[in-house]
C-alpha cells in the first residue's frame, strides 16, 4: 500500500530511496491503481515474479545480490596479463 495514491515520479523516488538506503531486497505488489507499469518496474531493476490477470495483480522483486552478475570477461585472466608481472 506504500505506492497507493502516489504519482509515477513519487513512486519511483520512494522505490529508489528504499532500495538504496533501506532494503537491498524488495517485493512489491502492483495493483490496478498503481501509477507505475511493468516497464517502469523493469527500468528500476525489478523482475516480474507473479502475474494474475484475473485480479489485475503483478508482483515484482528486486535483489541487489542477483541484479547484475559479474560478467566472465571482467577478471584478471582476460585483461591483466599475469604472465607479465614478476612476483
Amino acid at each position: 500500500n506504500a505506492l497507493k495514491g502516489l504519482n509515477a515520479i513519487q513512486a519511483r523516488q520512494l522505490i529508489s530511496q528504499t532500495r538504496i538506503y533501506v532494503a537491498p531486497r524488495l517485493l512489491l505488489v502492483e495493483g490496478a491503481d498503481c501509477a507505475l507499469d511493468a516497464a517502469a518496474f523493469r527500468a528500476l531493476g525489478f523482475s516480474l515474479c507473479f502475474n494474475d490477470d484475473a485480479e489485475n495483480l503483478n508482483i515484482h522483486d528486486y535483489d541487489l545480490a542477483t541484479y547484475k552478475p559479474v560478467p566472465d570477461w571482467l577478471n584478471a585472466r582476460y585483461w591483466a596479463h599475469p604472465e607479465r608481472w614478476k612476483p
